[in-house]
């Protein structure tokens, strides 16, 4: 099952006022706007499953998504945007200069997302 949300607040709200049951899936990518203000969270949080994978695109400016934050809590395996930010400048910088950038080893996301 895949849902697909556009990037807009409106979208983000809808999503959570459908109440929509992260139980059912066992990947979880949020591009939504909510959770870059605090307490936000753009669904159930509790009814996560501890073996899923969640990728979060929110980075909120002072501190981490309370998505993150509760993934960390219960060792629920999660990608911050940060991360993801980060991947990305390092494939945007590798596409504009035909150079390699500078390989900063984190290991932790490469076992998150079963990369060699």
């Amino acid at each position: 099952i895949i849902i697909i949300i556009n990037n807009n607040n409106n979208s983000g709200r809808e999503t959570k006022d459908h109440q929509t049951n992260p139980s059912h899936f066992d990947i979880i990518i949020h591009a939504t706007p909510l959770g870059k203000k605090n307490g936000e969270v753009p669904f159930q949080l509790e009814k996560l499953k501890n073996q899923c994978l969640i990728v979060d695109h929110v980075y909120p400016k002072t501190d981490k998504s309370e998505l993150v934050k509760y993934c960390e809590l219960l060792n629920i395996n999660v990608i911050d945007g940060k991360t993801i930010a980060g991947i990305q400048i390092k494939k945007q910088f590798e596409t504009m200069t035909f150079r390699s950038y500078p390989e900063l080893e984190n290991t932790e996301t490469k076992r998150k997302l079963k990369i060699n």
